[in-house]
């Protein structure tokens, strides 16, 4: 029989040790063997979150597929920072940006 206390002390030595594909695929196995053990087993997982509007409406790049169905509340301070840096960096490129927004 395993023993959920040393399956967690081997996870805590591999998750300190340095990085290598031999740690990870050990990691991978220990960590499918305590989820099993935790009651975990046949847990259904939650269903991805579903845009507000389809992709397609809006274009399919990658920044889009990643903010897809996201709180807009969390999005929009992210922009923010973005637009901070985008302002100090290139300002042509931020006064470009600008402009399409306000004649929206």
């Amino acid at each position: 029989m395993l023993d959920m206390k040393e399956i967690e002390w081997a996870i805590g030595q591999l998750e300190r040790q340095e990085s290598s594909f031999a740690a990870y695929s050990k990691l991978a196995d220990l960590y499918v063997i305590r989820d099993q053990n935790s009651g975990e087993k046949g847990r259904a997982e939650p269903a991805p979150a579903q845009p507000a509007a389809p992709l397609g409406r809006y274009g399919g790049s990658e920044f889009l597929q990643a903010a897809a169905g996201k709180n807009p509340e969390a999005l929009w301070p992210i922009l923010d920072e973005l637009m901070d840096t985008v302002q100090t960096l290139h300002p042509r490129i931020y006064q470009s940006v600008m402009r399409k927004i306000l004649e929206e």
